[in-house]
């Protein structure tokens, strides 16, 4: 029993961990180290033997790590330091949650579940703060200030930005849909309230990407088993999305117009703080299309973690008159790019051979959540830097570490029609 219970303690541990990151960062560091020193003492105290096979595993997870840490360390110690303690997420989750494995089995569905609960609360709480400042300024609601319900408006009091916001709630909305069929006539409907949120949050937070993606994770859904009821929650959720862009008209332009119409300009969708510049695609491209210009110069190796002000980078940001870039330094908002001119191009084919391996083993595997979960990676780092901010290095390492090390072998159930 007392194991048992040990057990659950370490599954609410680990969402704990996830959930912390839309909080404080103190508050994740110390629960990281907590995590930390549990998964040392339980292992010193079991006595465990190590399984070369997974020693092999987990070295393979974190390789591409070490040669990005490698690669920062290379050009100058003091300048870099500050992103080598960054990545140590990236090289210390793979670790501890092999360390887990050969300790015991840690249910990753409880571990979802608690996220699930902790996010669909926290969602809750962004809409009461919306409701109360909308009550406080025009209580009759004669007229509806969008600002408080949607975009930077929405976040303003939290410490989270809108693209891992919506990576958060696409995980749990994939989790959900793909473990619905198990779950008791209660546990469904409080997970449709769950699902409704997470759509709603990450529509209103105005993240293009993370909205694309729940379409995504919505047609592997459906196509995953095709059924009658799978269509009808596809439809239902579609039907959703659409009474929301059509009446919230700051996430209309977020999301639709900055997209199909970039050269408008528009009421509510800014890039930054200023009115003058505005958050349509063709910016965004612009931003990339310049780390493109700066990988020339040095392809093969890179600038290391700096290269924001060792490339040109900066300069292609002022000859386009990217003012907001340049000013606040902004990275390539493309991961992709951003692993060629950190450590050039041989730290981009590391990373490209581990998420085919990935994908090639949780197909293999029929494992829709973690396949799910790493289209959400992939696809979001075609915009975000991930792997250079403590969020997503920390989100990537413990989600990619569970599903890994505590991946679902083949069998009938993985593919339960709801």
């Amino acid at each position: 029993m007392s194991k048992v219970l040990r057990l659950k303690k370490i599954d609410l541990l680990i969402a704990l961990m996830i959930f912390s990151l839309l909080l404080k960062p103190s508050y994740n560091s110390i629960l990281i180290i907590l995590f930390t020193l549990t998964i040392i003492i339980l292992f010193i105290k079991s006595k465990v033997k190590f399984n070369f096979n997974e020693i092999k595993k987990c070295f393979f997870l974190i390789s591409p790590f070490i040669y990005l840490t490698i690669s920062a360390f290379f050009f100058n110690f003091n300048k870099e330091s500050e992103f080598l303690i960054r990545c140590i997420p990236l090289i210390l989750f793979p670790i501890l949650f092999f360390l887990l494995k050969t300790l015991s089995k840690v249910s990753r569905e409880n571990i979802f579940k608690y996220l699930s609960i902790s996010i669909f609360i926290y969602n809750l709480l962004l809409i009461i703060v919306a409701f109360y400042r909308q009550i406080s300024k025009f209580p009759d609601f004669s007229k509806i200030n969008w600002y408080f319900f949607s975009y930077r408006g929405l976040l303003k009091y939290f410490y989270v930005h809108a693209t891992y916001l919506g990576l958060i709630n696409n995980v749990v909305l994939l989790f959900i849909l793909f473990t619905f069929g198990e779950f008791s006539k209660k546990e469904k409907l409080f997970s449709i309230f769950i699902m409704l949120s997470s759509v709603l949050i990450t529509m209103l937070s105005g993240s293009r990407i993370q909205f694309l993606i729940t379409i995504l994770i919505l047609i592997l859904f459906l196509i995953s088993r095709l059924t009658i009821k799978r269509a009808v929650i596809f439809s239902l959720f579609i039907s959703f999305s659409f009474i929301v862009l059509s009446n919230v008209p700051i996430v209309k332009e977020r999301v639709i117009d900055t997209v199909f119409s970039p050269h408008s300009k528009f009421e509510y969708a800014v890039y930054g703080d200023k009115p003058g510049e505005s958050a349509s695609v063709s910016r965004r491209l612009s931003i990339s299309f310049c780390g493109l210009e700066s990988i020339k110069d040095n392809w093969l190796f890179g600038y290391g973690s700096n290269y924001v002000n060792k490339s040109k980078l900066l300069h292609c940001y002022q000859e386009k008159g990217l003012k907001n870039a340049f000013s606040q330094k902004f990275n390539t908002h493309n991961q992709y790019i951003g692993l060629i001119l950190i450590g050039g191009l041989p730290l981009l084919l590391l990373f490209m051979f581990m998420f085919i391996k990935l994908f090639y083993i949780s197909i293999l595997n029929y494992d829709y959540i973690y396949i799910g979960f790493l289209i959400i990676i992939t696809i979001t780092c075609v915009t975000e830097n991930i792997f250079e901010r403590h969020f997503g290095i920390v989100f990537f390492s413990i989600i990619n570490s569970l599903l890994y090390f505590f991946n679902k072998k083949p069998s009938t159930s993985n593919v339960k029609s709801i």
